[in-house]
């Protein structure tokens, strides 16, 4: 989500435009909130040239590095390969100075000289009122899984979490990816449960995580009774 205020929207043209993601009042006017429309405002935006990008993410580095900050990770899903070799470029100039981990599609690479850069699982969105069917997430889940990547899926919503509990169950295990769904604790309070037997491996800065490599998961009745359950052992120390 993009918060802008009345100059940004005026800039952009957002009164004209007819976005479905561009949050309106009562009276059909902008409130300033945009809702995943990335590539259109980016469209709608000076393009910063390379030159730009790479001096203000030099100098971000450093301040964060300044503050003991070692790593980031980008969670941007659509990433092409040459956002990866930008990356990789500034981390071999010295203008990155962090470790970095791209949750990029499955299919990008890393060129072998970048040693500060590496790809994680493959990031997917889901959308909060279009959702794809559990045959449509259980195939992309399955192809990142054939070309060897891992999947998280973001997840805020008990039906999301319903749906994603089910597409991993369809799509099947894989013993050395580690997929997850992230954020659905938030979701906890409301009542959504996952079950899982067996043994979680789950990063610490993801809480309330399922694991695809679980022996069985399930989701509980809780899930129609408000009631969350889920085992203490499974939740990853913070």
């Amino acid at each position: 989500m993009w918060v802008l205020n009345s100059a940004a929207l005026a800039a952009i043209s957002a009164e004209a435009a007819d976005q479905p993601g561009i949050e309106r009042d009562a009276n059909g006017a902008p409130t300033g909130r945009l809702l995943r429309l990335d590539q259109w405002l980016r469209d709608r935006l000076p393009a910063a040239t390379h030159n730009d990008s790479a001096t203000g993410l030099a100098a971000y580095a450093a301040k964060c590095a300044s503050q003991g900050i070692t790593g980031f990770t980008d969670a941007t899903p659509d990433r092409d390969q040459d956002d990866i070799d930008s990356f990789c470029a500034l981390a071999q100039s010295g203008a990155l100075r962090q470790r970095m981990v791209l949750m990029a599609p499955h299919g990008r690479r890393i060129p072998e000289w970048c040693g500060r850069v590496e790809l994680g699982p493959c990031k997917v969105i889901l959308g909060d009122t279009m959702l794809p069917s559990v045959i449509e997430l259980a195939g992309l889940i399955a192809d990142a899984h054939e070309r060897g990547s891992a999947v998280a899926v973001h997840c805020v919503t008990a039906v999301q979490l319903v749906l994603c509990t089910a597409a991993f169950e369809e799509a099947g295990p894989v013993a050395e990816l580690a997929d997850r769904i992230e954020h659905a604790g938030v979701d906890h309070g409301r009542g959504s449960a996952v079950h899982c037997d067996g043994s979680s491996h789950s990063p610490s800065w993801f809480p309330w995580v399922a694991d695809s490599r679980m022996t069985s998961t399930t989701v509980s009745r809780s899930l129609l009774t408000n009631r969350a359950d889920i085992r203490p052992s499974l939740r990853p120390r913070l």
